[in-house]
């Protein structure tokens, strides 16, 4: 999913990809992972957050 992002994340029309709904929560799930990797090996703290 590398080719999916940019500096401004992932950009689209919404429900098509990449922007539909089985697509954005891989996305999520994968984020989820990476960020929970990260707080054990690093004692991180995770903030999550919207605009």
């Amino acid at each position: 999913m590398g080719r999916l992002f940019g500096t401004d994340g992932v950009r689209g029309l919404a429900n098509r990809f990449p922007l539909d709904g089985n697509t954005a929560y891989r996305i999520a799930q994968l984020a989820t992972r990476q960020l929970m990797l990260n707080h054990k090996k690093q004692g991180r703290p995770v903030f999550i957050a919207k605009d």
